[in-house]
This record gives C-alpha cells, sequence and structure tokens, in this order.
C-alpha cells in the first residue's frame, strides 16, 4: 500500500498505469505481478527468518561472513543518508536509542525531495535518478527486519528485484506459475553475466616519464569510464535498464541478462573485441563469459557456486584473448602484421612509443616532445580531472570513428564507438571537457559531497537539451598541484619528502577477496548479499580512501599524494614518501572499522622509494613484487598476509604501531635532543648482524656482536649523561630491551632505526 502510494504521489502519471503489479506481487493475479513477485522471491532469498523482529537498522554485510563463531559482535549502519563522513559511512553498536522514526522521517523527506527533482519526461533518465536516490537514502535501511534477519538493503533488495524483473518479462503465465510453485527449479531462468578488462598493468604504467604525472590519472579514469562505456553498450543492445548492471568498478562488471540472450551476447563479444582491437591493437581486452542460473541457483546453498560458474567463464575467455573474431584479415593486420615505419625515432610517442602521426610539442626550455593523439587526450583529461566535481554520461548513437594508419583515436573516440559521451564539468558548473553533441539522455554524477548534483543536472539539461538524471558516485580524485596550479611531477613530490628525497609508490588489496565472496558467504551466499558486499567494499575504497589521501593535500605548494586509481578492492598510490606509511597504516585501520573488526578482512601493502626519475613500469612492479611479500608473510601461529612490506622487511600490521613509536623516538633523539647519529649507526649494525643469524638459525645466537653493541650503546649513554641525563636514561632503556625476548626486541629496532635515518638524511638516493 506504501508502495502505490508513492507511485500515484511522486511517479509521473504516463508510467503508474504499468505498475499495478507492485501492489498485487505479494497476492499474484496476472502474469505481471507473477514476474515482480517471481523477481522479489529471488532476490530475497537471503532472507532468514527470526523468531522476533530485529532492529530496525541495517546488519553490516560483514558480520554476515564466516561461521557463527568467526563474526564479529553485530554492527550496524548508522541511519544516516549517504556521504563520506564518520557517522555515516563507520558501523556502530546496535542502539535502542528510540529515535529510529526520526531517523527514518529524515530519510524518507530527504528521498521524496530527490525522487521530486528527477527528470519526468524520459522513462531511462527517470529510473537512473531513482536508482541513485535510492542508494543515497536506502543504503542503510533492512529491506525487511520483522521477525528477518536484516542485513541486505532495501536498495540492494530493489535493484536485484527490479534487474530480476527485467530478465523475467518474457515468460508466459504457465512457467510463471510453475517457478512460483518450485517446480522446473532446475530449468534456466537467468544468465549472470561478467565482464574483466585484462591488460590494465601494462596500459596505465608502461609509459615513459615524459608527461606520465598528468598522463597517469587520465589513463586510470579511462579504464573506469571503459568498463562503463562496454556495460552500458551490452544493456542497451540487449533491451535492459541500468539495474541490471549489478557491479562495475576495478576493470569488472557484473550483470544479469535474460536466458535466451546468449546468442546475442556471443556476438556482442565480437563487437566489442573488435571494436577494443582497433582502438588499442591489443592492449586491452575484454574477456566476457556468463552462467545459467535457475530458480534453484538462487538459495543461498547453491548461490555461490553459481558466481564461480560465472567467474571460471570470464576466465577461460581471458586465456584465450581475441580468439572470438572471426576475421583473419583484421588480426593479421592489427595483431600479428608489422605496424609503424620502424626505427625512425621522429615518428614515435615520447610517452607510449606508439610508431605513427604525433604532434610535435616545443616547450618553453626548448626541448621537443613527441605524443601521439590518444596520450594527448590522457593527459588532457588528467588535467581537467583536478578540478571537476561532476561526471557526465551522455547516451549517444555508437559511433564508428576507426583509426587508421595516419590518424591514431583519441580516448572520446573508443568510448563513443560503444556510445558514451564523457564530460567533466567543474564546481561552478562550468564544462572542462564538453559532452558532446547528440546525447539522448544523460546522467551527472557527483565525485564527492560537495554541491548539488540536481540543480546542476537541471542546468546541464538546458544546455544539452536532453534530460539528465542527477547522482553521487564517489570517485578518488587527488591530484598534486604546485603553488601555481599545475599538477606536480613526481620530482617535484620527492623534493617535497622529509630526509631523504624519493618518491614513494604504495600498492594495497584486501587479502584473500575470492574467499570473501566464496567461503565467506558459504551457504549464504545470495544475488543480494553478493552486491552488498560489492557496494560496501565499493564505497570503502572508490569514497572513503580517497578522504583519507585529501586530509595529505592540504593547499596547492603543500601537497604529498597523487591518487592514481583506488576502487574494487585495490590502490595504488604515488607520492612523497615518507607520507605513505602513514597513510597505509590509516587505511588498514579504517578498513578494520569499516569491516566491523572482522578477522577475516584485512589489507595487505608494499611500499618501495625510488627517484622521481625511475621508470614508472619498474616502480609499480617493484610495488607489487613487495605487496606479493607482504601477502607471503606466515606468522608463528600459521596467520598468513595481512602486512606492509616496507624497507625490504615484511612487517604485521600488530607490530607497525610499536615499529612506528621507536622511529618517532629514535628521531626525537637524534634530530631534536642531541644525541649522537652512531646510535642509529649501532642499532642498524646490530640488526644486520641479527638478521644473519636469524636467516642461517631461525633465530638470534648469543655472540660478541651482543655485548659489543651492548657496550657501544654504553658508552653513549655515558658519554651523554652529563649534558643530557634524560636522553642517557632513553639510551639506557633501549639498551637494556634489546636483551629480552632472546634479543628479538633488535627487529623492531632496526627497521626503526633505518625509517628514522631516512627521515633525518638530506638530499636524494637514486633508485
Amino acid at each position: 500500500r506504501w508502495s502505490i502510494t508513492f507511485i500515484q504521489e511522486r511517479v509521473p502519471e504516463r508510467w503508474r498505469s504499468g505498475l499495478a503489479p507492485v501492489l498485487f506481487h505479494h497476492r499474484p493475479n496476472d502474469r505481471l505481478s507473477k514476474v515482480v513477485a517471481l523477481a522479489d522471491r529471488l532476490s530475497a532469498a537471503e532472507r532468514e527468518s527470526a523468531e522476533e523482529a530485529g532492529a530496525r537498522q541495517l546488519t553490516s554485510i560483514f558480520c554476515r561472513l564466516g561461521s557463527q563463531t568467526e563474526r564479529p559482535p553485530e554492527r550496524v549502519w548508522p541511519l544516516e543518508e549517504l556521504r563520506l563522513t564518520e557517522d555515516a559511512v563507520f558501523p556502530i553498536q546496535v542502539t535502542r536509542s528510540g529515535d529510529e522514526r526520526g531517523a527514518y522521517g529524515r530519510l524518507w523527506a530527504g528521498f521524496d525531495a530527490a525522487v521530486a527533482a528527477l527528470p519526468g519526461g524520459d522513462l531511462p533518465a527517470y529510473i537512473e535518478g531513482l536508482l541513485h536516490a535510492l542508494r543515497r537514502y536506502t543504503w542503510c535501511v533492512p529491506s525487511a527486519f520483522y521477525r528477518s534477519v536484516p542485513d541486505v538493503s532495501l536498495y540492494d533488495h530493489s535493484r536485484t528485484t527490479a534487474a530480476l524483473a527485467a530478465c523475467l518479462t518474457e515468460f508466459d503465465e504457465p512457467m510463471l506459475d510453475d517457478l512460483l510453485a518450485g517446480r522446473r527449479a532446475d530449468e534456466p531462468v537467468v544468465l549472470l553475466v561478467g565482464g574483466d578488462v585484462s591488460g590494465v598493468q601494462d596500459f596505465i604504467y608502461t609509459v615513459t616519464a615524459q608527461g606520465a604525472a598528468k598522463g597517469l590519472r587520465g589513463r586510470s579514469f579511462y579504464l573506469q569510464m571503459l568498463t562503463e562505456a562496454v556495460a552500458r553498450f551490452i544493456l542497451r543492445d540487449l533491451g535492459l535498464p541500468v539495474t541490471n548492471l549489478v557491479y562495475a568498478g576495478g576493470g569488472h562488471f557484473y550483470l544479469l541478462a535474460p536466458v535466451d540472450a546468449a546468442a546475442r551476447l556471443a556476438s556482442l563479444r565480437s563487437t566489442v573485441s573488435r571494436k577494443l582491437l582497433l582502438h588499442h591493437g591489443g592492449e586491452l581486452y575484454l574477456a566476457l563469459g556468463w552462467a545459467k542460473l535457475s530458480t534453484a541457483d538462487f538459495r543461498r546453498e547453491r548461490f555461490g557456486d553459481a558466481w564461480r560458474r560465472a567467474n571460471e567463464a570470464v576466465n577461460a575467455a581471458k586465456r584465450q584473448r581475441f580468439a572470438e573474431l572471426q576475421d583473419p584479415a583484421l588480426l593479421d593486420e592489427l595483431v600479428f602484421g608489422p605496424s609503424g615505419a620502424g626505427g625512425l625515432q621522429d615518428s614515435e610517442c615520447s610517452v607510449c612509443h606508439f610508431d605513427g602521426p604525433v604532434r610535435i610539442e616545443r616547450k618553453p626550455e626548448g626541448e621537443e616532445r613527441r605524443i601521439c593523439a590518444l596520450c594527448d587526450s590522457f593527459e588532457d583529461l588528467g588535467t581537467h580531472l583536478r578540478d571537476a566535481r561532476y561526471v557526465v554520461l551522455a547516451e549517444l548513437p555508437p559511433r564508428d570513428v576507426e583509426p587508421s594508419p595516419d590518424r591514431r583515436g583519441t580516448l572520446q573516440d573508443a568510448l563513443e564507438s560503444f556510445g558514451l559521451g564523457m564530460g567533466l564539468t567543474a564546481a561552478n558548473g562550468s564544462p572542462l571537457l564538453p559532452v558532446p553533441p547528440g546525447a539522448a539522455r544523460a546522467t551527472l554524477l557527483a565525485i564527492d559531497d560537495t554541491g548539488d548534483a540536481a540543480q546542476e543536472a537541471k542546468r546541464l539539461s538546458r544546455r544539452l537539451v536532453c534530460p539528465v538524471a542527477p547522482g553521487v558516485r564517489y570517485t578518488v580524485n587527488v591530484t598534486p598541484r604546485k603553488a601555481s596550479g599545475d599538477i606536480a611531477t613526481f620530482d617535484w613530490l620527492q623534493e617535497q619528502s622529509r630526509g631523504v628525497q624519493r618518491l614513494g609508490v604504495l600498492r594495497m588489496d584486501v587479502d584473500d577477496l575470492g574467499d570473501l565472496f566464496g567461503r565467506g558467504l558459504e551457504g549464504e551466499a545470495t544475488l543480494s548479499r553478493v552486491a552488498a558486499l560489492s557496494s560496501a567494499l565499493a564505497l570503502f575504497f572508490e569514497g572513503w580512501v580517497g578522504e583519507l589521501c585529501r586530509e595529505l593535500n592540504p593547499a596547492p605548494g603543500k601537497d604529498r599524494i597523487y591518487a592514481i586509481y583506488s576502487g574494487g578492492d585495490d590502490l595504488f598510490i604515488v607520492g612523497s614518501w615518507d607520507a605513505l606509511p602513514g597513510l597505509a597504516w590509516a587505511i588498514r585501520n579504517d578498513l578494520n572499522r569499516f569491516a566491523a573488526a572482522h578477522p577475516a578482512v584485512h589489507i595487505s601493502g608494499g611500499l618501495t622509494l625510488h627517484s622521481g626519475k625511475y621508470p614508472l613500469y619498474q616502480a609499480a612492479e617493484d610495488a607489487e613484487g613487495a605487496l606479493a611479500a607482504a601477502k607471503d608473510l606466515v606468522r608463528a601461529d600459521g596467520r598468513r598476509k595481512d602486512a606492509l612490506s616496507f624497507l625490504g622487511l615484511e612487517i604485521p600490521w600488530e607490530a607497525f604501531d610499536d615499529l612506528q613509536s621507536e622511529q618517532r623516538r629514535l628521531v626525537r633523539l637524534v634530530a631534536e635532543d642531541g644525541a649522537d647519529r652512531s646510535l642509529l649507526r649501532t642499532l642498524l649494525q646490530l640488526y644486520a648482524r641479527a638478521s644473519h643469524a636469524i636467516k642461517e638459525r631461525g633465530k638470534p645466537y648469543w655472540g660478541p656482536w651482543m655485548w659489543q653493541g651492548a657496550y657501544r650503546l654504553k658508552r653513549m649513554e655515558d658519554q651523554i649523561r652529563k649534558r643530557n641525563p634524560k636522553v642517557a636514561e632513553e639510551i639506557g632503556s633501549i639498551r637494556d630491551s634489546l636483551g629480552k625476548e632472546g634479543f628479538r626486541r633488535i627487529e623492531v629496532l632496526g627497521p626503526a632505526a633505518r625509517w628514522a635515518e631516512l627521515l633525518i638524511r638530506k638530499g636524494v638516493e637514486e633508485r
């Protein structure tokens, strides 16, 4: 009844007549109400009955991972509209304050106002705007709590119900009756489709230093837009609404399609591959695969297997790149045949080494740089992202502006070949990258909480002469600037470092993500729960990580962080090296809070230090190697991963705070309190000898180097006692601590001394 009231009061009149099934889907009496009833039932397969009404707040999905003994104490999401603030995005203890009614009233008022502002003349734009409004105001609202476990939001339940209904509309009434009655439970009813862009690593990082700082962010953001463009291209071709895009991020997407769409998907796979091959010459490939799902597959005990089947189909396609293309001439020309003139450096792009038409760019200092049209467009995008507050996604007719030997396409050409026109808008509404003309409709997405997306969408609608849906999609858009406002170079970031001037490269990702989706939801994995877990991780990496990064970029001229990418479950950040250990620690701690302190949800990281002129692709590989080393860490109790590789050492996160405290103490003693630098050298020498002993025997052993180290520290203590007894006392405490715990304390003091030494030292170390 509430839904019908909403339809009568808020949904534009032209669409109300088709929504009668909403009223009858609990007692379906015609074909369409049975479609909605079946979709609702499949989407709600996660609901577990409870003996009494649960909390009127949404239980964090992380509290549902693993067995009962593994789960943390119950936490709920606050009843707040979605925004990037402490009091909104971090789960809290269950409260019985009695203010739930007031909180729900505020959420309803915000949702009602947002829906009233939607464009009413275009159904796809209206649905997309409604979807964004639902996310903002019902992300924290349980879809059911009365005698049900409230662990899936109204947003996730509604969008998956809509997606399933869109796939089931072609079934006749007898088939729907059978499915609702539990008959024909193993007959396929929908397809779960997965897409994965491969080649990302080389595409982003295998560029030269010339223009890398500008172009990197553009390349990374383009890959996000390309994933979106391909997913929407497939949905439009299949006649499906945007609700059927279950997840898109990190170069991956999942969508639901009708069961009879398999033949069309095979054709689309070839079309997508051909377009990518023409625009990127084989650098990027979209692996597309799908699995057939029956109504039985939506049961909690079976959905995990169905999800795995879809991923296995994607991985199989990834192992046979471009095998779906049936045009040998095209493959010979673009993949197996020669390209470019060869040997002519003057015709080669200085950034990506493309051998073909380039533009000559002359710098004020007299240097020349050659840049191809594609790299030029990446740098243009990276420059404008710096000031962007809104991203515009415009729906266009697919435009095949194909590259040729005398013309290389831009990123806009590639996106438009899939029917997506992208634009960027500043906070004041002025266009930074204009939207291509001819859009049928568009979506304006705020990338943070600033501004008024609804009002800006109305202004943009008048400018584009098409309906524009407002929404929010958090994006980590943190680009460092010099005082002049120009994007900072890697050399400049290196120079802002405290102590030794080096550039830091940080890579992090969630440990055992597949297990979280598989074994973590074992026996309880459903479509809505998987969607909820994906949404939660996206909120953290695409939203909250950006807030942590922005704290380190206070103002142009003082910025220290460049967030190349953060999304899905991983991130890649460069910056002044001394700022990154603290950032990695904050990300780890906040992920722990965000995941309700679940012991199985943790993250590892690799942090490496380099000269600003060190090749970026090599720095990325080094950081990836450090990340792998952190994931190889095995503790004495057998627990693995959950660590940071830094200074060539794998540091369990539980030891990081101690290490950081000792580093700060050593820096203070040497840089402020007058202790000699030989304190650091002594600790480093002891650590080197202890490390050798541990490598040979598995533990330190008593030997002359131990008492020699104690003797040297005692002398330091005596020499400074008259001048500064407080410092002498601290050196004495360091000496005493070395002999405890079987001399294992050196494993903390040694790395702390190395860290302190780098913070105190001046100048550049080449690497």
